[in-house]
């Protein structure tokens, strides 16, 4: 069995823009993820922009803590969000592991303010050899990273396919409005003919969109 890859954070100084603290009661508690979640969202978006995958696969509750788990090229990351905040990514390449460690590096030394701590937070991010995975982990880790590329392709594959068919049924209506107009029919039609030009402005780029995001997901 081959060895894995890990790369081990913990931030016990709070250097990190994101943490959950605890709170009393569930509207105080809700509002504290939401805004430690899209601050965790912008690190996640710094990430791909070293054109390195990140594909959000849920939340969990483990022991009164919240993990954010994230799907990664060969790998899989998990982020427990409370005091200390740790970030646990496992590779199987340790090329691909060397990516990511360069990535993290550069965004800490990007987002942290400049302090003692600094340099020796951003040193800490090191790349860990580490014994051979079970095999039931192994085979979880190259499954999850097919399914959930197998998933994207059906959801977007849908979306296309939905597109497609509002492009007929625009074809239908402008064809149906000129039979009305040469009956003086304006009136009734207009309404839905503009609904139709709407949907065909937005139609294009929205497909194209999608396209691009199935080439890059499926790549």
């Amino acid at each position: 069995m081959q060895n894995h890859y890990s790369i081990s954070i913990v931030d016990p100084k709070d250097l990190l823009p994101f943490r959950i603290e605890k709170r009393a009661g569930i509207k105080k508690r809700l509002k504290e993820e939401i805004r430690e979640k899209k601050k965790l969202d912008e690190v996640i978006s710094l990430i791909k922009k070293y054109n390195l995958k990140v594909l959000y696969l849920g939340e969990d509750r483990e022991r009164g803590r919240h993990i954010e788990r994230f799907l990664l090229q060969d790998g899989y990351m998990e982020i427990i969000m409370e005091y200390p905040v740790s970030i646990t990514a496992s590779f199987l390449d340790k090329k691909t592991a060397g990516k990511y460690a360069n990535a993290f590096q550069k965004i800490f030394k990007e987002i942290i303010p400049d302090s003692d701590l600094k340099e020796l937070f951003i040193d800490s991010v090191l790349i860990e050899k580490k014994e051979p995975l079970s095999r039931q982990n192994w085979d979880f880790m190259r499954s999850i990273y097919l399914q959930k590329s197998a998933v994207f392709a059906v959801v977007v594959a849908s979306i296309i396919f939905i597109f497609e068919s509002m492009s007929y049924l625009i074809e239908l209506l402008i064809e149906h409005f000129f039979a009305q107009a040469s009956h003086g029919g304006y009136a009734t039609i207009t309404p839905v003919v503009i609904s139709a030009i709407l949907i065909s402005f937005f139609h294009e780029p929205a497909k194209l969109k999608i396209e691009r995001l199935m080439d890059r997901v499926l790549s």
